[in-house]
């Protein structure tokens, strides 16, 4: 049985915050006239082919994406403490009785067939990205785009590489917008993104995507090139983010774009900020009329500062408030992280890591608005393996509210992204791997459920997908993915629905290894119902 630890406390909503944080305003700058370009994607039985060749430059170039940010202070220490064994929690098994039982509906493997030697598609770095509408799925990731009709029974593809024109590598982010029933697709390219936008109930064997190019032009800005892409929905709005690299004094980028215009193909004019001092911003999933979104890469000093934004959507005036979260061992890449096993067998999967801000969310369960955000963080005297980190700030008064702990004796507990629900739950899957002792556990994922079940720690979760093999080196450091991320599972968004993957058959580069890609849906047995309803439309 593996079991992870929790710790930390989450204080009542409006307690005080620890600093007083100053409050700052900008005027956002705006775009206009771009208008959107209709493409046809057909899709094909077979996910497209990937060269050994082909394959060769991807990884070269897939090894400067999610690149390092600026360091502008360095990293408290925290003092060695005792280590927590945390409690022991054993998730109940799929096909329970009980209402409150955890539920894994589906878990299904986009499936690799027509290739040659097996997963030749896809990239050991997967970060995968789904969203799924009834028995409807569209799930991407490097380097492949998939849909199932049929609840994951059968699979077919787009080609990325040529859909949308040349030089596509590598991240790709999909979200659903249920109120415009619209699903939007990102995709990174060597010089600007691709927003495509199409029905969220019609992946037929023909399907129309809009799509809007940009770069950094649109941030007002010359030259310059953009990496670490993510975003979310807002009522009116689409809101993208990425880190934008070679422009002076700038870090990061945010664009607010309007829904009900790309989803009819319309020009559209946005708004954009720059920021020069707040790296990697995460949006948050499950806004309404206000965007709230966090860094913690930021020249406060990184591991016991965060900065959090809003900005509400009638209105082109954003605000922020820096907040002291308390420290800890900030992760950067390659500075002393270890998630291998002690026997040397499982390798440091994730030295590439640093704890950029992974998962973002805005709950209002209980009538409470709550701002929540996940990242990865460094052993230390305190904790025995590399972690994860989640803050929590109260929406009304963006107070710091507390924060907590997910983590474990025995392995590293990595990359949560979290969601929430219609119910205001939360919804996360995560990676994990290494070992002590004689222990050996490849990199694998894993489910969370943070609800009114299980609403303080320890949390529900289920350590599902076990990894069979060692990742990749980029650059000469192991390294896992980037991201994974979960979703609300609509149209009854009780249950949710996210991304995991592991590698098999043999460590990365050993003849029969492949990156095992897998689309889940899991809840609560008490929804099992509604799934089973809306799965059949």
């Amino acid at each position: 049985m593996l079991v992870a630890a929790q710790s930390g406390t989450m204080s009542g909503i409006g307690a005080a915050d620890q600093t007083a944080g100053a409050t700052g305003h900008a005027l956002a700058g705006s775009r206009a006239g771009k208008p959107g370009t209709l493409v046809q994607g057909a899709w094909q039985s077979s996910p497209p082919q990937v060269t050994a060749q082909q394959r060769l430059a991807l990884e070269a170039a897939q090894a400067n994406t999610n690149r390092d940010g600026p360091r502008w202070k360095t990293t408290p220490a925290l003092s060695a403490g005792q280590v927590n064994p945390g409690p022991s929690v054993v998730s109940p098994s799929e096909g329970s009785s009980a209402p409150n039982d955890f539920l894994i509906l589906r878990d299904k493997v986009i499936p690799a067939s027509g290739i040659a030697g097996g997963y030749g598609y896809s990239s050991y770095t997967m970060e995968p990205s789904s969203e799924a509408n009834g028995k409807s799925i569209f799930q991407v990731g490097n380097w492949y785009a998939s849909r199932s009709l049929d609840d994951g029974a059968t699979w077919a593809y787009l080609n990325p590489f040529s859909l949308f024109g040349s030089g596509f590598c590598c991240d790709q982010v999909v979200v659903y917008d249920q109120g415009n029933n619209r699903l939007f697709w990102l995709l990174q390219y060597g010089d600007h993104l691709t927003l495509a936008n199409t029905s969220g109930t019609n992946l037929s064997s023909t399907t129309s995507f809009c799509s809007y190019n940009f770069n950094t032009s649109s941030f007002g800005l010359t030259g310059g090139s953009l990496d670490y892409n993510d975003m979310a929905v807002g009522a009116n709005y689409l809101y993208l983010t990425t880190n934008i690299f070679g422009v002076a004094n700038v870090s990061s980028g945010m664009l607010r774009l309007p829904l009900t215009d790309m989803t009819t193909c319309s020009s559209i004019g946005w708004n954009y900020i720059t920021r020069g001092d707040s790296f990697s911003m995460k949006p948050v999933q499950g806004a309404h009329d206000i965007m709230y979104w966090g860094s913690n890469w930021t020249n406060l000093g990184n591991g016991s500062w965060m900065r959090l934004f809003s900005w509400a959507e009638n209105t082109g005036t954003y605000f922020w408030y820096d907040r002291d979260i308390g420290d800890f061992t900030y992760m950067y890449r390659n500075n002393g992280q270890n998630c291998a096993s002690a026997n040397g067998v499982v390798t440091n999967w994730c030295q590439y890591a640093d704890s950029r801000i992974l998962g973002g969310y805005l709950t209002d369960a209980n009538g409470k608005g709550v701002i929540g955000f996940s990242w990865n963080a460094r052993q230390d005297g305190t904790f025995p393996q590399a972690y994860t980190k989640r803050a929590y700030f109260d929406e009304a008064t963006k107070a710091y509210i507390g924060g907590s702990n997910f983590w474990a004796n025995g392995f590293a507990i990595l990359f949560l992204s979290l969601a929430p629900n219609g119910h205001g739950h939360i919804g996360g899957s995560f990676a994990w791997g290494g070992g002590t002792g004689t222990n050996t556990y490849y990199p694998g994922s894993g489910l969370l459920l943070d609800d009114d079940v299980t609403p303080n720690q320890p949390w529900t979760y289920t350590f599902n997908l076990w990894g069979a093999g060692n990742t990749c080196q980029y650059g000469g450091l192991w390294r896992w993915g980037d991201y994974l991320t979960v979703r609300p599972w609509h149209p009854s968004e009780r249950d949710f629905v996210a991304t995991q993957y592991a590698i098999k058959g043999a460590n990365c580069g050993s003849s029969g290894a492949f990156a095992e890609p897998h689309n889940v849906v899991f809840g609560r047995e008490r929804d099992r119902r509604g799934y089973l309803r809306w799965n059949r439309y």
